[in-house]
């Protein structure tokens, strides 16, 4: 399982969503939590780019005023999302993490 959590300090900038995006497609993150997005919203584009185009589950929490604002991306194969909390300046979650089996021929 890797992630990443990161103040972004505004997500207006497109090199920041290629950097994640192509972080996204060479460490095979299972998790994107960004903080201080300055945005209430998302379009689902833009999430997939976010994303390298994954199908990841999708949680924001628009910003208190200037700042602020939350999002989270998961890979649902990694986790199982039980539900979300909202706060008035985070969220949580209660997860399992799927056990993935293999075998070898």
């Amino acid at each position: 399982m890797k992630g990443i959590f990161w103040n972004c300090k505004g997500f207006a900038d497109t090199k920041k969503y290629r950097f994640l995006s192509d972080l996204t497609k060479e460490k095979d993150l299972d998790f994107i939590a960004l903080s201080e997005t300055g945005r209430a919203n998302f379009s689902q584009s833009t999430l997939n780019n976010i994303c390298a185009g994954r199908d990841f589950l999708w949680h924001c929490m628009a910003p208190r005023g200037r700042s602020g604002g939350m999002i989270l991306g998961i890979n649902p194969l990694t986790f199982d999302i039980g539900q979300i909390e909202e706060g008035d300046f985070l969220f949580g979650s209660n997860y399992d993490i799927r056990r993935m089996t293999s075998s070898l021929i």
